[in-house]
């Protein structure tokens, strides 16, 4: 009897529903699978999980001097799917599991999707890190963009058993690269744009670029491709039967273009006559990309101008705050070079008046994009204002020289490190401004912490700029 055999035969028996391979997680009286490979990260991660109250181990190697049961299985990594499947109890068939990756618009394309489905009849859940999410839409939180396999799949059997026909995971490129979605089915696929970013984990924007077109041509799923960016232009090339979409090329299979008030439609399911609540270009590709997959998953479009209309955008997405009563505020989770410059192009045709910038840049990550991303808000607003974004462990002070590279002292900026202090300076500007003039706070959307000098304080944009825009 192999090891494999041996441990599943073992695991019936144990009297256990919890699974993890993230130690962190783990909770009392449940099974810890290691799957690292390196002895003495394997032992720490076991450690780790026998204090969070793992009674049973699985690894690849023997764990002494821990008093907990330990299953070995030398082939564990090859048999994960087997023991996902073993363990958790649902047919893949009966499910449509759908999978968004993409530099930026994961998160938009997943909930305009949700939305669709439930408007028309279909069962849906999804993971989102957003929590004000949780009360009225039917999700669960997670604190990762994409969580642990084993995490997935008994979310999955939640989903099942809640007679959930469609499952909407996003997928981080963190994620695809330590195989956290190794073994999933997924019915379709989606890329939703694609430019440079975590060059801290990825290193080089090659390999960030080969790990996202891993995912997407790994398998048979259902694809849907944004053409709008070189990956999907080289996907296009290199892959048959996709759902190409763009807002910017006509020959794509899914493309839209206004006709006065309406959009014109043109998808492989039929042509519509819409309207839609938003001007974002970025979050009008992202309702292609979710058109598409719906397609996919129904096999039609049935959509009306109503339910177009009545869609929602996620919390800190574009989110507009009427100011002074000519003047406007937005919140986007614009972070990227990429997102920073399409919002503020965006803000640019909508508006007339001038425009305040107000942003910064996250601490220990990819260092490259601080003084680009000061380049574009300098070139698209008329005035920056340089702020503390999760500066982490990071000196704030070196993270603002780093935007500041490419500033002189004749540009119209301002450094103020204290957030909440730069949202009313931000304020205090835009009222002296003429009409129809926008304040754009960017970087953090919906997010309600902050991260700086390690500690996680109680932040929220829309929160401050509410209590700010009292005080005038």
């Amino acid at each position: 009897m192999s090891s494999l055999e041996k441990n599943l035969k073992f695991l019936r028996s144990f009297n256990s529903k919890d699974y993890y391979e993230n130690s962190s997680k783990v909770k009392k009286d449940s099974v810890f699978f290691s799957f690292a490979e390196d002895p003495e990260v394997s032992f720490s991660h076991a450690k780790e999980a026998k204090q969070n109250g793992a009674s049973l181990i699985v690894s690849s190697k023997k764990i002494n001097d821990l008093g907990v049961i330990n299953l070995v299985d030398e082939d564990i990594k090859t048999n994960k799917r087997k023991y996902l499947n073993y363990l958790f109890n649902f047919d893949t068939k009966n499910i449509i599991v759908n999978g968004v990756t993409g530099t930026n618009g994961k998160s938009s394309t997943i909930f305009f999707l949700h939305q669709l489905l439930k408007k028309t009849g279909h069962k849906s859940t999804f993971f989102s890190t957003i929590k004000q999410l949780k009360e009225d839409y039917e999700c669960e939180i997670s604190d990762l963009t994409t969580p642990d396999t084993f995490s997935i799949y008994s979310f999955m059997e939640r989903a099942h058993e809640n007679n959930k026909r469609f499952i909407l995971l996003e997928v981080s490129s963190h994620a695809i690269d330590q195989e956290r979605t190794l073994g999933i089915d997924f019915s379709n696929k989606c890329l939703t744009s694609f430019s440079p970013e975590h060059l801290d984990y990825h290193k080089t924007e090659k390999a960030y670029m080969k790990t996202k077109e891993k995912f997407i041509s790994e398998d048979y799923s259902g694809k849907v491709v944004s053409i709008d960016n070189k990956l999907g232009k080289k996907l296009l090339n290199s892959n048959k039967n996709l759902i190409t979409i763009s807002t910017k090329d006509k020959r794509a299979e899914i493309f839209i273009k206004q006709d006065k008030e309406f959009f014109n439609l043109f998808t492989p399911w039929g042509t519509k006559k819409i309207q839609l609540p938003f001007f974002s270009e970025f979050m009008i590709s992202n309702l292609l990309c979710s058109l598409g997959l719906y397609g996919l998953s129904t096999n039609s479009l049935e959509i009306d101008t109503e339910l177009m209309t009545n869609l929602q955008t996620l919390p800190g997405r574009v989110e507009k705050i009427k100011a002074f009563e000519t003047k406007n505020c937005y919140i986007d989770y614009a972070h990227t070079p990429e997102a920073l410059e399409k919002v503020l192009k965006e803000i640019r045709k909508e508006h007339s008046g001038k425009i305040i910038c107000l942003f910064g840049c996250g601490g220990e990550r990819d260092k490259k994009k601080r003084a680009k991303m000061g380049t574009i808000a300098k070139k698209n607003s008329d005035f920056q204002i340089i702020t503390n974004d999760n500066s982490r462990s990071e000196d704030p002070i070196e993270i603002v020289d780093q935007i500041l590279k490419t500033f002189n002292n004749k540009d119209n900026y301002e450094v103020i490190l204290d957030r909440e202090k730069a949202i009313l300076f931000g304020l205090e500007k835009l009222k002296t401004y003429t009409k129809d003039s926008v304040l754009l706070i960017a970087g953090k959307g919906h997010e309600e912490e902050q991260l700086i000098n390690g500690k996680n304080l109680t932040f929220n944009d829309l929160k401050k700029l509410k209590e700010s825009l009292d005080a005038f």
